[in-house]
């Protein structure tokens, strides 16, 4: 065996352990993309109905709202779509190559403008509901809506904290910054995932005899939240082993079975949302 050769092997098996946890990643956010693809087709289906045709009775839009509610409710449905659509791919191209990157800071203004207006028409949407529907008045999905308008919050200051990093040009801030914005930008769709799971969790029981006797409105409200506190939460957990180098005390194949576990939680409740979507409220 030649020297070039001994070189070159060497090198291999240096670079393949580097390459898997990237290509965990990049399996998670396709993953990601092919799973909500049905959400962001009936986000902009919905969303593009009413502002072409604002007589149109799709749900949510049969509702006594104001029209100036239902046009932004509208508008950021699709602007959520849109989101969801190009945050898995702006991930990929800040993660994988570095040639990418004209092709990822364009992408990188469009997730950030869309992010800022459909989070304003989200907001907007939230406080005119509550003002037009409850009046400022307690109600059983109150804390529902307040979880939405909080999320809009967020949304800003993650926003806000993507552009300071950049412009400072702090790159590794930056990146985890972008990440947390790419939590919130799948944040309609997580919700989603929720409450498929909640599907499941209600079926199980009615299957066994043994029915759900926890509040429904204490459930939704659980969901209301965890859509995106707990991925930020999970994201912060990961920072944590990443600086402390867990993974490297991991197996080999630790990468990969992490990737496949939040695949595997996400496809139960993607299916439990079509469940719910196109059979229980069909």
């Amino acid at each position: 065996m030649t020297d070039s050769t001994i070189q070159f092997a060497a090198s291999s098996a240096a670079t393949k352990p580097r390459n898997r946890p990237l290509a965990a990643k990049n399996f998670l956010l396709l993953c990601v993309w092919i799973l909500s693809f049905p959400f962001m087709y009936h986000a902009y289906t919905h969303g593009m109905s009413f502002i072409l045709d604002p007589n149109v009775g799709v749900s949510p839009f049969d509702s006594p709202l104001p029209y100036f509610a239902l046009l932004m409710m509208a508008t950021h449905m699709v602007m959520g779509a849109a989101m969801n659509c190009l945050a898995p791919l702006q991930i990929h191209l800040g993660i994988s190559n570095k040639t990418n990157g004209k092709l990822h800071r364009w992408v990188g203004v469009a997730v950030l403008l869309i992010a800022i207006f459909g989070a304003t028409a989200g907001s907007l949407y939230f406080t005119l509901y509550q003002i037009s529907v409850f009046e400022g008045k307690p109600h059983q999905t109150y804390s529902t809506y307040q979880a939405g308008a909080m999320y809009g919050v967020v949304m800003f200051y993650v926003i806000y904290k993507s552009i300071q990093s950049l412009v400072q040009k702090n790159y590794r801030v930056h990146r985890e910054w972008a990440i947390r914005l790419f939590m919130l930008a799948v944040g309609s769709w997580i919700a989603r995932i929720m409450r498929g799971w909640l599907v499941w969790f209600f079926a199980a029981g009615e299957v066994t005899g043994n029915p759900v006797t926890i509040p429904v409105e204490f459930l939704v409200m659980l969901y209301a939240w965890s859509f995106y506190v707990l991925p930020l939460a999970a994201y912060e957990i990961y920072l944590w082993g990443k600086r402390r180098k867990v993974a490297d005390k991991m197996p080999s194949y630790f990468p990969f079975g992490l990737s496949l576990a939040c695949v595997l939680f996400l496809t139960i409740g993607t299916a439990g949302y079509l469940l719910d979507m196109f059979y229980l409220n069909a």
